[in-house]
């Protein structure tokens, strides 16, 4: 998971984001990287819900969610648009304030920054995972959007990602 996380940092135009919400490249910056493991964790939940991997992978792969990936050059308004939907799928609206809340103490942010930066951090992590299932899907005998929320998802690194989501060892 650090690995997707450090690619989506990488690659995101923290000034441009910053220059759009209004706070610094540095605020921007913190604040995805502290965002970004928070909608993991959220996808970690839905995937435990009954039907929720499906949802999510419905989701990736029936949208074009790949035009917002960091590198895609999307803009920052279309991916805070598209992030608030995102949001809505994932997380209700306790949730949002547990996380915003969460993320501006480790962060020192404010939480209106942090609720700024939140659609955007769902879209980028949506892009990504669009973007690398298709890739995936594209590579000889990948496995696409599957292969991908796998790998993010097997939190002990055994290969799957099935005995992470349901408890098991």
């Amino acid at each position: 998971m650090q690995e997707l996380l450090d690619q989506i940092l990488e690659s995101a135009e923290h000034g441009a984001i910053g220059e759009q919400l209004g706070i610094s490249a540095d605020d921007a910056k913190n604040g995805l990287g502290a965002l970004l493991p928070a909608l993991t964790g959220a996808t970690q939940a839905k995937v435990r819900e009954e039907g929720g991997l499906g949802m999510i992978v419905d989701a990736i792969s029936g949208g074009s969610f790949e035009r917002l990936a960091p590198d895609a050059g999307g803009s920052v308004e279309e991916a805070a648009t598209e992030g608030e939907g995102i949001l809505q799928g994932f997380l209700d609206g306790g949730m949002i304030d547990s996380v915003t809340s969460k993320v501006s103490e480790t962060t020192g942010l404010d939480p209106s920054t942090i609720k700024k930066l939140l659609p955007v951090a769902a879209s980028m992590l949506m892009g990504f995972l669009a973007k690398r299932g298709k890739e995936g899907a594209a590579e000889e005998g990948g496995g696409g959007i599957g292969d991908v929320l796998g790998g993010m998802l097997d939190k002990d690194g055994d290969g799957s990602f099935l005995d992470d989501v349901m408890g098991g060892a």
